[in-house]
């Protein structure tokens, strides 16, 4: 797919992972959400599909360890949506004629999976290509053009991306996948996780966790 963009957008080393601090100290959470970033940054570039790689983040102390990786400072007031929506002006001034967007948290995700997404839409003049996450959100959004809808991430917005593209008249296609479907959330889902490959930065994190799990040194707390 020519002219083709990946957005990811990022909330940064210092706020990301939240919902995890029931059992990981802040230093373990800046550790996992980076390790995580930089496992799907190392598959994106692994494709060699991509144009341009854009990490929008609020964090202006990021520092990426890969060449060509561009970091976009997102402007206030940050959100989610706010930032894709950046991401997709800054794309579209740089020629893009499609985008891609991933969430940071899914380390998971392997070459085979972007590969079958672009595939999806690469014979279609107006497309929309989605993967749901486990909770009913979007964990991967192909748009081409960049404009054939508005992304609205968050609850239930795979089904909202859907209602859109339909709504507009963009043909929808959708992607399945245990390993996009798969983030990192909550306390549970670090030991739920076990039976998926991971990158191999968050894979070592995971491993000590569940050790330190096993051994009762942190325990699992949900909010």
């Amino acid at each position: 797919m020519k002219n083709l963009h990946l957005i990811i957008p990022f909330k940064g080393v210092g706020k990301a992972k939240s919902r995890l601090s029931p059992s990981l100290p802040h230093p373990e959470r800046q550790k996992l959400s980076l390790a995580m970033l930089l496992d799907v940054i190392d598959v994106a570039v692994a494709t060699g599909s991509f144009d341009g790689i854009h990490v929008v983040t609020p964090d202006r102390d990021l520092t990426l360890p890969f060449k060509k990786i561009n970091v976009i400072i997102e402007p206030p007031p940050h959100s989610l949506n706010n930032a894709i929506a950046h991401g997709i002006l800054l794309c579209i001034k740089l020629g893009a004629k499609a985008v891609l967007v991933l969430p940071a948290d899914i380390p998971f995700i392997e070459v085979s999976d972007i590969n079958a997404i672009i595939e999806k839409g690469e014979n279609e003049e107006e497309v929309v290509v989605l993967a749901e996450s486990k909770s009913g959100g979007t964990n991967a959004l192909l748009l081409k053009p960049p404009t054939a809808i508005l992304p609205d991430f968050g609850e239930d917005s795979f089904k909202r991306h859907i209602l859109r593209a339909r709504a507009k008249g963009v043909h929808v296609e959708t992607y399945a996948s245990p390993r996009i479907k798969t983030d990192i959330d909550y306390p549970q889902d670090l030991l739920s996780v076990e039976n998926v490959k991971a990158g191999p930065r968050t894979a070592l994190l995971l491993e000590k966790y569940r050790r330190l799990f096993r051994s009762g040194l942190i325990t699992l707390q949900s909010l």
